[in-house]
């Protein structure tokens, strides 16, 4: 999975969706997703 492979060059990644189930996020990819983006930086 890509976000696997952005970590491993030491990159912060923050999945969200307001959309997705967070179980199904979980269950499906082995991933939290945010609840919400306040706070998140993209620099």
């Amino acid at each position: 999975m890509f976000i696997n492979e952005l970590k491993e060059y030491g990159i912060n990644v923050y999945v969200y969706d307001p959309y997705a189930y967070p179980e199904e996020v979980k269950e499906e990819y082995g991933i939290e997703r945010l609840k919400d983006i306040e706070g998140k930086s993209s620099i």
